[in-house]
C-alpha cells in the first residue's frame, strides 16, 4: 500500500527531514547540530524521542523549547 502525500499525520512527532521541510527556517544541519550538542536536555524536556535509530521531534515541545529561549546561547564560541 502506497501512502498518499496528501494524508496528514495526527502524530505530534515528525522526523528531522520532514520538520525542516515544514519549517525551512530550521535547516536539517542545524537541527542535527542541536540534537548532537543538546541531546540530554532535549530528551529530558520531551523535545526529541528515539524510534530505533531515528530521531523524532515533538513539534509542540520543540517550539516551547525555542520560546523559552533555551537556544539563545547554543554555541560555546566566544
Amino acid at each position: 500500500m502506497i501512502r498518499s502525500a496528501s494524508l496528514k499525520s495526527e502524530s505530534p512527532f515528525t522526523t528531522i527531514q520532514h520538520f525542516s521541510e515544514m519549517c525551512p527556517e530550521f535547516s536539517v544541519g542545524s537541527l542535527r547540530w542541536l540534537v548532537f550538542n543538546r541531546r540530554e536536555e532535549l530528551l529530558q524536556r520531551g523535545v526529541i524521542r528515539y524510534w530505533g535509530k531515528k530521531v523524532l521531534i515533538h513539534k509542540d515541545n520543540f517550539f516551547d523549547f525555542i520560546m523559552e529561549q533555551n537556544t539563545a546561547q547554543i554555541s560555546h564560541r566566544s
